[in-house]
């Protein structure tokens, strides 16, 4: 009975397309997550050697940036990838604290903060 069942005795399967994977995505996934990984455990290494004067430097004496570190020249399109659900989402908590901007400096913070404040609905200044 359960070979009867079975797929290749259905009618169906001289119809069938057989399709072959090009990527092994359980691999590209297990990538992403060990990156993932290495990332968080990275980051914080990263801003000691940055605060040590460890990293490197050009000759402008500019540091380069992990790849996993964005930068963005727009605080919209920054705020856009990262609270995209704002306006519905607010109340949230779990979904709000999976999501953070790291900025240099508090006149940043606080420009980033009144952005985001004034997209979700009902917001009052204190």
């Amino acid at each position: 009975m359960v070979v009867d069942r079975c797929m290749t005795s259905s009618s169906l399967f001289g119809k069938m397309e057989v399709l072959h994977l090009a990527k092994n995505m359980r691999l590209e996934m297990q990538r992403e997550m060990q990156e993932l990984e290495e990332c968080d455990y990275d980051y914080p290494r990263f801003l000691s050697r940055v605060a040590e004067g460890k990293e490197k430097e050009d000759e402008d004496r500019r540091i380069a940036l992990p790849g996993y570190i964005n930068v963005v020249e727009k605080n919209k399109k920054l705020i856009d990838e990262v609270f995209d659900r704002i306006e519905t989402e607010y109340v949230d908590r779990e979904w709000l604290r999976a999501r953070s901007i790291f900025a240099t400096d508090n006149q940043t913070v606080n420009q980033l903060n009144e952005c985001v404040g004034n997209r979700v609905s009902g917001h009052s200044k204190a």
